[in-house]
């Protein structure tokens, strides 16, 4: 699979989930698995088009410059939304600490 069509397919994922999140909301499980298959997703994108230094990207093209920063900020803006539902609901509760950390990380 190339990575545009991963691209792509992860970019439909997150707007099918979009959809659902504010149709019905996930269950607390099935944000994790999702969580997975985003993390599993987003390690098969081969490490030239991985965001790094931008100082080491200054030889680099600027297409390429732009595609790593569109997939970098396509993964952290989906682990946002699918984070978004447990972000508020469980702040007593230490074991949902998982879904803020993500969120807050991905915010950054």
């Amino acid at each position: 699979m190339t990575c545009k069509a991963l691209s792509l397919e992860c970019l439909e994922k997150e707007v099918l989930l979009v959809l659902c999140v504010s149709a019905k909301k996930l269950s607390y499980e099935d944000t994790i698995k999702l969580d997975l298959e985003l993390h599993k997703r987003y390690k098969e994108v081969p490490p030239s088009l991985r965001m790094g230094r931008l100082s080491s990207s200054i030889t680099d093209e600027a297409h390429m410059v732009m595609w790593r920063l569109n997939i970098e900020l396509m993964y952290q803006r989906s682990l946002c939304v699918l984070h978004r539902d447990h972000l508020s609901h469980h702040r007593s509760n230490p074991s949902f600490d998982y879904p803020r950390r993500i969120c807050t990380n991905a915010a950054l």
